[in-house]
């Protein structure tokens, strides 16, 4: 590779305090964890994040572990004499023990080191020799070494490495093999001779190690091209690029390496593509031939799907007990279908079938079977081909299905299918049964007409049949009456049965709450009176009604959706109508002294009304220089008010200024040529000043400009000539 590339936590003599001390190794200078192809199979062992190819440096010395310079040696001397010293093997291969002076240990194993040492020592310590101390040795630090990998490699270079690292760290370090690197001929370099070929397949596919050997130090690591590389498609478990070694097939491929076929491959021919000299080549495998096809490099493998259809079934629908597809027989004809199929359901159309046969272009051609002929002497009992289909209808299929519709005062009103000889009475009990209110002596039967002249604008449509019962219950003893498709059966309500109305008071006065509806013509003045009459601190100027929407019902809820609100230029709110509501500004003072007068208007069921408590502050919004409330002041005029707050801001619109007294009525400013004239204020009142919104207007033409001065000036002068008469 020519450039030395260190292992990231490479070991240096200053780390050295211990075994365990030693950094796992690591990917170095890997910009990618992907290889080139990730299709490759078994280069995610190598790019995935997730994998990793660790020397593990806590395991126990491994009893052919050689030692060499820079491991280190912890000797522990106990028992009658202790001591304990941690020698490094110097670049000689020696240690220097305390009081015995060299000792030569470079390739020997860690026993075979023991072995010397303790001879060593028994020299010093006479103990040794008849047990009474006793000597330990063991690995502390290891050493580093440097492994070079080159050919196909992701990485190439020189990586430093612990001395337990394997083969399998080294390639994880480098990346694994690149695109075209070989998975499987990966050659062990030591001392010039190949002295292993590692097939990573081993480990793939079966978890076997026994190659994953550990390296020493100046190994090399050669990743020679893959010489066949061949890709598999479709119904396989595993899809991929596999690499083959020479003697293994097709059958190799499929059955160990891919995983096998699933279930929906099509195995009678497997398609191939090869790339010959000038062009592709296809190529057609057999099954028979599968296990004996030998791949080229660059063959492609694509397995089908099987067809979505059956080599003999046939099919059955409508009115047999279990429609569905059946295996078709030699010989098999319609009554033996209809037979597999459990027979004919009661409600059997048997005078004719339908049999839908695929013809010799797949268009689809239909042969008509009398079924009752079928069953009754065997004839017409076709023979069946593959996918044939028969279809046999039920008579409530080829039926129309009518309604009938029932409304008015019965508990679930709707429309039910008509079934015949049904009755008022059985359409009444499918609707619940009558409600409290209803009439049974006005009861119309609306029926369809078919003889309507289209050309008659004044031709009935439908006929109207009354009908009455005399009592409520729906016993079959009493008179009842047939109805037909399409009726309308409704349940008038009984007049001379209403339910109580009530309107709510609320607010000052002396008994508020709900009052019930004594007349229709009741009025508002009749139920004052009836609540105790308005309090002394009652503000009946301000009293204002709720009343439910009449006129614009919104189906389906839709009014609890809706909100209106009325706002100024300046987003400020003028007045609110409660969702479903309206408010009615309200003059109490002249319903209650002229009763049956116009402000005395007639209540209705679901109304509030409200008789606030007086509020003596009028409060001043909008464009004024300070918005505030302010105590109300009997004769001062709105200008007063507008001045209490600080008067207009320049953004203030004066010539639209409006108040919104205390029973929800406004009134507006109004404006005669150059003079405004301000609505009164009343106590409780609010004073709103919206902002001025410039409208864009096209500019006057000098002509124009005259003509509206010389107006103006022409009025002036009426007006001064009208004051000097009068």
């Amino acid at each position: 590779s020519g450039n030395a590339k260190t292992a990231q936590g490479a070991v240096t003599n200053e780390e050295k305090k211990g075994r365990n001390d030693l950094p796992a190794v690591s990917n170095p200078g890997l910009t990618t964890n992907a290889p080139a192809s990730a299709r490759v199979f078994g280069s995610e062992l190598f790019s995935n994040t997730a994998i990793s190819f660790e020397p593990n440096l806590r395991i126990p010395t491994p009893s052919n572990y050689r030692l060499g310079p820079d491991d280190q040696l912890i000797v522990d001397v106990h028992g009658i004499n202790q001591t304990q010293q941690t020698k490094t093997v110097t670049p000689e291969g020696s240690i220097a023990l305390n009081y015995v002076g060299p000792i030569y240990v470079n390739g020997l194993t860690v026993e075979e080191a023991k072995n010397r040492i303790v001879a060593k020592l028994s020299q010093v310590y006479p103990a040794i020799r008849t047990g009474g101390t006793k000597v330990q040795v063991s690995l502390g630090a290891i050493r580093s070494i440097k492994v070079t990998i080159l050919g196909s490699v992701v990485k190439p270079g020189t990586y430093t490495l612990p001395s337990l690292a394997t083969l399998f760290n080294a390639l994880y370090s480098s990346g694994g093999p690149d695109e075209n690197g070989s998975f499987r001929s990966i050659e062990l370099i030591r001392n010039n001779k190949v002295i292993e070929k590692v097939d990573i397949y081993k480990f793939l596919m079966n978890g076997d190690q026994s190659q994953n050997v550990r390296l020493q130090d100046m190994d090399v690591i050669r990743i020679p091209i893959a010489k066949t590389k061949v890709e598999i498609t479709g119904q396989v478990v595993r899809q991929g690029i596999f690499e083959l070694l020479p003697g293994e097939t097709l059958g190799t491929l499929i059955n160990e390496y891919s995983g096998g076929l699933l279930k929906t491959a099509y195995t009678a021919i497997i398609r191939s593509e090869r790339i010959t000299e000038r062009e592709k080549k296809l190529i057609d495998i057999p099954k028979s031939q599968i296990n004996a096809f030998v791949p080229q490099d660059g063959d492609i493998f694509n397995i089908d799907r099987i067809l979505e259809r059956y080599e003999n079934a046939v099919n059955i629908t409508g009115a047999v007990f279990r429609p569905g597809r059946f295996s078709l027989t030699e010989g098999m004809r319609v009554l033996d279908l209809i037979r597999k199929a459990d027979g004919l359901k009661e409600d059997v159309y048997n005078q004719r079938a339908l049999l839908y046969r695929l013809k010799e272009d797949l268009t689809k051609e239909i042969t008509a079977i009398d079924l009752l002929d079928v069953l009754k002497n065997g004839t017409n009992n076709i023979e069946l081909r593959k996918d044939d289909e028969l279809v046999i209808s039920s008579i409530s299929q080829l039926t129309n299905e009518y309604n009938v519709t029932v409304s008015g005062a019965v508990r679930s009103p709707g429309s039910f299918l008509y079934r015949e000889n049904m009755t008022v009475k059985d359409l009444i009990l499918q609707a619940g049964g009558l409600s409290d209110d209803a009439s049974l002596s006005n009861i119309d039967i609306a029926r369809r007409r078919t003889d309507v002249d289209p050309n008659n604008p004044t031709a009935f449509l439908s006929d109207v049949l009354p009908f009455s019962m005399d009592t409520i219950e729906l016993s079959i003893n009493n008179q009842d009456f047939k109805v037909a498709p399409f009726d309308i059966i409704t349940i008038k309500t009984d007049p001379f049965r209403r339910l109580q109305e009530q309107v709510v008071v609320e607010g000052q006065v002396l008994y508020p709450g709900p009052y019930t509806i004594l007349t229709r013509q009741e009025r508002l003045s009749s139920i004052i009176k009836r609540s105790g009459s308005a309090l002394v601190e009652a503000n009946i100027k301000g009293a204002r009604l709720k009343r439910l929407k009449r006129d614009n019902v919104v189906m389906n809820t839709e009014i609890d959706k809706m909100s209106q609100q009325a706002k100024d230029s300046t987003g400020m709110l003028v007045s609110a109508v409660n969702e479903g509501y309206d408010f009615i500004a309200l003059d109490l003072a002249a319903a209650l002294q002229n009763p049956g007068g116009e402000a005395d208007i007639f209540v209705q069921n679901g109304d509030v009304i409200t008789i606030p408590r007086k509020d003596e502050m009028v409060n001043i919004e909008g464009e004024v220089l300070h918005p505030v409330k302010l105590a109300y002041e009997r004769g001062k005029n709105l200008r007063y008010y507008i001045n209490a707050a600080g008067g207009f801001v320049n953004s203030a619109n004066k010539n639209k200024v409006f108040v919104v007294y205390a029973n929800g009525k406004a009134a507006k400013t109004k404006k005669f040529l150059f003079f405004r004239n301000y609505p009164e204020v009343e106590e409780g009142a609010q004073i709103f000043v919206p902002k001025y919104v410039p409208e864009d207007k096209p500019r006057k033409s000098a002509a124009e400009i005259m003509a509206t001065v010389s107006a103006m000036a022409t009025m002036s002068y009426l007006i001064v000539y009208l004051i000097n008469q009068f």
